[in-house]
């Protein structure tokens, strides 16, 4: 009897022991018949974010894509938002023609399908200039104290460089300037874009063109373009596929924007630094430029990786002058009117007060001068 009863319990046991296998397989089953299906990846590896891209110029927009419980079926690009080809093959590509797109920032975007209709997008943006001679540097946006007031900036890319002699050379040459540096505005009307008559003028012509031919102020073309107006000044940024920095713009960029906020250094004297004694380090000014400007870029960057912010030469703002700043706190662009343009930075002539990021002054539009240039933006 015993022997019986040991039997049957091992029996009933094993039975048991089957039934719970066989409801954790069926539970198994049904988990993976459950399991949703997963999104596809997508990534632009080409161009980088932020790429300089010369108008005219085939672009390659790369992508990669995978899709680990399916298949991708289509890879499809974009133009800032209008659709410019699909793939279904890899590697996934597309061939950007840029001849007959505007100049300035333009977002890339690529999105990939799989077979069981999921997809994921990647977006990233370029810059499309006249030429591949400067370069520029994302400013990231967000909300900035100026004069004690929290201001909302968009984000927006800067020249990492002020505007040199050979720049500018080009532009009047490409754009066909009159001899006299005067030139016919299409919204301001006949203006001097640059003082050639000046002997302080870096800038030369001869025959049918503009070449650099130096002065006591400027003694190579890598210097930034002096004796040029704030008409000249708009009309290059213009004709470079952007504008001029707003003061706002260019007061949270001299201060170094989100990485000086990180460093704790954004409320600094000086664009990268706030000792004194540091200041040669970063700018051209009176103590230690010798009376000239000198090749942009051959002093230290800010925070923001921007060169002479403080010094060399004073910088050229789209705004008009108001007594009051900022003048607003969303993306302020100044006044609606004015009599005088602002400008920032202090040059090589100033003492260090005057190469403050704080400090602003009035300038007429119309004026120019050997410690005078600017530096574009890109939005």
């Amino acid at each position: 009897y015993d022997l019986l009863l040991m039997k049957t319990k091992t029996i009933i046991l094993a039975i048991v022991a089957l039934s719970l296998t066989a409801v954790f397989l069926v539970q198994s089953c049904k988990e993976e018949e459950e399991k949703p299906n997963q999104a596809p990846t997508c990534k632009i590896t080409s161009p980088d974010n932020g790429q300089q891209i010369t108008k005219g110029e085939s672009v390659t927009i790369l992508a990669d894509a995978d899709d680990n419980d399916g298949s991708i079926t289509e890879v499809r690009f974009y133009v800032d938002n209008v659709v410019k080809g699909s793939t279904s093959d890899f590697p996934y590509s597309y061939d950007w023609n840029t001849n007959n797109e505007e100049l300035g920032a333009h977002t890339l975007k690529a999105t990939s399908k799989d077979n069981n209709g999921k997809s994921t997008s990647d977006e990233i943006s370029v810059i499309l200039v006249v030429d591949g001679n400067f370069e520029m540097i994302q400013v990231n946006g967000g909300v900035f104290t100026l004069n004690s007031v929290g201001v909302t900036i968009k984000g927006f890319h800067m020249s990492k460089y002020e505007i040199t002699n050979s720049q500018f050379i080009e532009f009047l040459n490409d754009i066909g300037c009159n001899p006299d540096g005067s030139f016919y505005d299409p919204t301001y009307g006949s203006v001097e874009y640059i003082k050639m008559d000046d002997s302080d003028c870096a800038i030369d012509h001869s025959g049918n063109s503009f070449y650099f031919g130096g002065s006591s102020y400027a003694a190579t073309s890598d210097c930034p373009v002096i004796e040029v107006s704030w008409y000249g000044a708009n009309a290059y940024c213009i004709w470079a596929g952007g504008r001029l920095p707003t003061e706002a713009e260019w007061e949270v960029a001299a201060r170094g924007a989100k990485a000086g906020q990180s460093a704790g250094t954004y409320d600094d004297r000086w664009a990268g630094t706030n000792i004194g004694s540091q200041l040669p380090n970063y700018a051209w000014y009176y103590d230690n430029s010798n009376s000239q400007t000198h090749p942009v870029g051959s002093k230290m960057e800010n925070e923001q990786g921007l060169h002479d912010m403080s010094g060399n030469v004073w910088e050229l703002c789209g705004d008009w002058y108001g007594s009051a700043f900022p003048y607003g706190s969303d993306n302020p662009t100044g006044p609606p009117t004015g009599s005088n343009r602002v400008i920032r930075g202090g040059g090589w002539y100033n003492c260090d007060g005057y190469c403050e990021v704080g400090f602003r002054y009035p300038y007429n539009p119309s004026f120019s001068s050997n410690d005078l240039g600017f530096r574009l933006v890109i939005p």
